[in-house]
């Protein structure tokens, strides 16, 4: 099931995570773009993005973006976002690896979703 390089690949692509989602915790878009290739591709809720100067340029806007909502709270303050990751279940063959949350049962995931769901419903409707 484990090749011989798994614990380092593992560690490596841990590492790489937690760097992805600091640099993106802190809007730290030069960080963020290193963290993927040079023809790397971001395709989230908010579009498809290719290459580390789109990738730059959307951490630019998203960092924009958080000020604004910062501006416009009362009392004015700078939202922060953490992520972490957690329980990580790896599957490793050769260069190829598939992330998979862990969630303790088919309820708990189907809450995940609908979470995500009502968060990405709430976002469309403020653009």
């Amino acid at each position: 099931m484990y090749g011989p390089n798994y614990g380092n690949d593992r560690a490596e692509i841990e590492d790489l995570m937690a760097r992805y989602l600091f640099a993106f915790d802190w809007q730290d878009p030069e960080a963020y773009a290193g963290t993927f290739t040079e023809d790397g591709v971001l395709d989230f809720a908010g579009g498809v993005k290719v290459g580390r100067e789109a990738l730059k340029a959307e951490m630019v806007a998203f960092g924009e973006r958080e000020r604004a909502k910062a501006a416009a709270s009362f009392p004015p303050r700078r939202h922060r976002v953490r992520h972490f990751v957690d329980n990580l279940v790896l599957e490793i063959d050769g260069d190829a690896v598939a992330s998979t949350p862990d969630y303790p049962d088919e309820a708990a995931r189907e809450q995940a979703l609908q979470r995500l769901r009502l968060a990405l419903d709430q976002l469309a409707a403020q653009e």
